[in-house]
């Protein structure tokens, strides 16, 4: 996290694992950032439900910072030291492609 205040984007439904994320939450997202942006403020984006390795560069390419990974760390079949820096790393490509910044 950069600014230390937040906003938190639910990408599923609460309470269930394994869903598919909303891709309506993706506009919503763009829409956040782009307002953040705007009025020059220093607020996270955070995501939370169906951030996964197919997802998270989606997230990230719509103004995502912050990612709430559970699925996508402890069922990927790579140990813990290997999943999060890979996420890590196709976060970081496609959130510099939209902003040219780090995560």
């Amino acid at each position: 996290m950069t600014g230390g205040r937040s906003v938190l984007v639910m990408m599923v439904n609460p309470g269930y694992r394994k869903q598919s994320y909303f891709p309506e939450c993706l506009g919503k997202i763009r829409e956040l950032r782009k307002t953040i942006s705007q009025k020059g403020l220093n607020i996270d984006i955070q995501v939370d439900g169906g951030v996964y390795e197919d997802t998270i560069a989606l997230m990230a390419r719509a103004g995502a910072n912050v990612f709430v990974a559970g699925g996508a760390i402890f069922d990927s079949g790579r140990p813990i030291e290997e999943a999060i820096p890979h996420l890590r790393s196709l976060a970081q490509v496609a959130y510099t492609e939209r902003e040219g910044g780090k995560l």
